[in-house]
């Protein structure tokens, strides 16, 4: 198995040199000196004396000083924001090299695995005019922890996992061994502030202060995680100035929340000064996660960004800093793109997936004269042909669903909001749309379809006849896999053909012969001229039908029922309807409008 010694040993960026060191120990001289004989003199962005600022510096970089207590957060933030606002940040490009890691429990929850790659950014400074570069190498998966080997052994030491995708039949395979480095050309590239939904249009006239940050990134004074994961961004993702970069760290040591844990070592066995704080959770629904930051003692660089989880403290993921550098020479981009198929330019710039689904929650609100609510929830998917993915989502608000349902509202006051536990789980509705959210899909550089992930090049080399289509999909299962058992294969074509029709960037010749085989899968029945069609998949207590509706003109579809019955009874967590919209599109990624 491959271990982070191996990730360390090719990739480590070795600590601050001595010549680093005793420069930062003649800045810390001359600013003490300055103190002595001008008094306390203020920094004007936060009120800080530089005599404080000299006690934070001192206290994180010099070697001699040793200081009676330990340095709080904001003496290490603000010892890195005068450290770091002395880099050099000037030239025509921007590299950023990077080890992502995350963990995640095996198929059979038996383990907790840790999965790793490499990513390099190469962007050109001020407005996007130069081609954007992203080199990516899936650097390999091992058990997590000692203990997590040993039950990866008891389980006979497996170098492959296969997971159920998130589109149901289909599975995605995560490798034991490191992969081929792939490298991606992209023509655009989209700098927003995630929990601000502000687009980054050039990072050389952003502000150089905490005040002007604060203002930029600050919708809702309430808000401080929010502003807390922007402020982390701007340290570590974005290619902007040291002078900014400073501001980051001085408007993060302002803030509450922002706590010292003290000499911290990373997942690449560096080690610096760290400090934890809460932020919204990216991957997680309204869920907040215990971020540490560990920055260079010496030069004032982000090491690491570590999430935890708030109930067990157990690391989820990280994004470890291997090095940032600034050069005015082009950079010896890879000859080749990752797809060839890329050059090919589709209809609009990205492919985009609008869903907007509704499903009555199944468990009552009202007391004594109870009703029932309808939820709803808009989902958008953005991809770029070369992988890269976008996406958003925002609740829509819940009503009551019927006549009857709104008239028990009445009665019970018209309330906005509705709030009950379940299965020991807090559940909240209200009526009003809440705050919407865009992501950037980390780690998913592909599409899935046959059980598998797909590139861009794939796809568009999908056959265009319904049956060379068929036999394409039965006979491309993902490697490892057993061919589809025969009593779900029709299941198994029917939601192939329906994943290609809206959710995969194809070619509409593509989509036309998915339709075609589509309409020839046994069982399924059709109505309104071809352009209803459902399926359904009868179990000895259950039921599941789907029907969706076809545009034969664009060849997409545009709304997907989905009903199950238990018993013959509906069964509401299962039962939505959702209309779609599907297409190349050339407006960027945004959070998704009510």
């Amino acid at each position: 198995m491959d271990d982070l010694s191996a990730v360390r040993d090719h990739l480590a960026v070795p600590g601050p040199s001595r010549e680093t060191f005793t420069r930062g120990r003649a800045r810390l001289d001359r600013v003490i000196a300055r103190e002595r004989t001008a008094g306390r003199r203020r920094w004007l962005a936060l009120g800080l004396g530089v005599s404080a600022a000299a006690a934070a510096t001192a206290v994180v970089i010099s070697t001699t000083a040793v200081p009676q207590e330990p340095p709080t957060a904001r003496q290490i933030l603000l010892a890195a924001a005068t450290s770091i606002s002395r880099q050099p940040s000037e030239g025509a490009w921007w590299g950023n090299k990077l080890v992502r890691g995350v963990r995640l429990r095996d198929p059979d929850d038996r383990y907790t695995l840790q999965r790793t790659e490499a990513e390099e950014t190469w962007i050109p400074v001020g407005a996007i005019t130069e081609p954007h570069w992203i080199v990516q190498r899936h650097l390999g998966a091992r058990p997590a922890t000692p203990q997590d080997e040993a039950a990866w052994r008891a389980a006979g030491s497996p170098t492959s996992w296969t997971y159920r995708a998130r589109t149901g039949a289909e599975r995605e395979v995560l490798r034991a061994e490191p992969g081929e480095a792939t490298s991606i050309r992209s023509e655009d590239v989209d700098w927003r502030l995630m929990f601000a939904d502000k687009p980054l249009a050039r990072m050389d006239e952003l502000p150089t202060t905490p005040e002007g940050l604060r203002e930029l990134l600050e919708t809702d004074s309430r808000d401080l995680p929010a502003l807390l994961h922007n402020l982390s961004s701007f340290i570590i993702h974005l290619p902007v100035t040291s002078e900014t970069r400073a501001a980051a760290y001085q408007l993060m040591a302002s803030l509450p929340g922002v706590s010292a844990q003290g000499q911290a070592t990373d997942q690449l066995g560096r080690t610096g000064q760290a400090v934890t704080y809460l932020t919204p959770d990216p991957m997680g629904a309204g869920e907040q996660v215990r971020m540490r930051l560990i920055v260079d003692s010496g030069t004032g660089e982000p090491l690491a960004e570590e999430t935890f989880a708030l109930d067990t403290g157990e690391l989820i993921r990280f994004t470890a800093v291997q090095e940032s550098v600034w050069t005015d020479s082009r950079p010896d981009f890879p000859a080749q793109r990752a797809d060839d198929a890329v050059a090919a330019a589709p209809a609009g710039r990205y492919w985009r997936v609008r869903t907007v689904t509704t499903r009555t929650d199944h468990h009552p609100v009202g007391g004594d004269d109870p009703y029932h609510l309808e939820t709803r929830r808009v989902s958008e998917d953005w991809s770029l042909p070369d992988g890269r993915r976008w996406s958003g989502f925002r609740e829509l608000g819940a009503r009551p669903k019927s006549a009857a349902d709104r008239a028990a509202w009445r009665r019970d006051g018209s309330p906005v909001k509705w709030r009950y536990r379940t299965e020991g789980m807090l559940v909240r509705h209200q009526l009003a749309p809440g705050k919407g959210r865009l992501t950037r899909i980390e780690g998913v550089p592909e599409w899935f379809l046959a059980r598998d992930q797909r590139s861009y090049a794939e796809l568009s080399a999908l056959p265009t006849d319904p049956q060379a289509l068929k036999d394409w999909l039965v006979k491309a299962p993902a490697e490892g896999e057993r061919p589809v058992p025969a009593e779900h294969l029709d299941r198994f074509l029917f939601s192939s053909y329906v994943s290609v029709l809206h959710e995969l960037p194809v070619s509409r010749e593509v989509r036309q012969a998915a339709y075609r085989a589509l309409l020839a899968v046994p069982g399924v029945t059709t109505a309104d001229g071809g352009t209803r069609i459902a399926f359904t998949e009868k179990q000895p207590d259950h039921s599941v039908t789907e029907e969706v509706v076809v545009d034969t003109e664009a060849m997409t579809i545009t709304s997907r029922r989905v009903e199950t019955l238990l018993k013959g009874k509906p069964l509401l967590p299962k039962t939505m309807t959702t209309t779609i919209e599907a297409g190349w599109v050339e407006g960027r990624p945004t959070v998704p409008e009510p």
